[in-house]
């Protein structure tokens, strides 16, 4: 078949245009319904249920963006976003937090979080934060 590779029976330079976005949240119904809203919007989800998880991942994969609930146990979301961006300085990291926002997004600065964004959030809105932050 020649040049034919494939991956899900899409040709091998469609697949390879997909950002791999890496959903990092300890509640399971929250990373599934995430995770299926990102590959419907075409990007290629990934997941992890705390952040020891995702770090290992962000090593395996290297996802093109991480988007992590703060409070998880183990190791938390700024935990999470300290470790990625001392393996990764340019990896963008999302944080979501139900939350009091001031208290993450200080930490969140600190860290250089590419955004923080609270519960509940629209789909919308992070679609378009995704998309600002792919085309800097």
């Amino acid at each position: 078949m020649g040049n034919t590779d494939s991956h899900a029976g899409k040709p091998l330079s469609e697949t390879s245009k997909l950002k791999t976005i890496l959903v990092v949240d300890d509640e399971e119904m929250t990373r599934d319904v995430l995770a299926q809203a990102l590959k419907t919007m075409g990007y290629n989800p990934i997941t992890a249920e705390d952040g020891l998880e995702a770090l290992n991942m962000i090593k395996v994969s290297k996802p093109d963006l991480v988007i992590t609930d703060v409070h998880m146990p183990k190791m938390n979301g700024l935990e999470l976003l300290q470790a990625a961006k001392t393996f990764d300085p340019d990896l963008p990291v999302i944080l979501i937090t139900g939350y009091s926002a001031d208290e993450a997004r200080t930490s969140a600065d600190e860290f250089q979080a590419s955004a923080l964004i609270t519960k509940p959030f629209r789909l919308n809105q992070l679609s378009e934060l995704m998309e600002k932050i792919f085309s800097e």
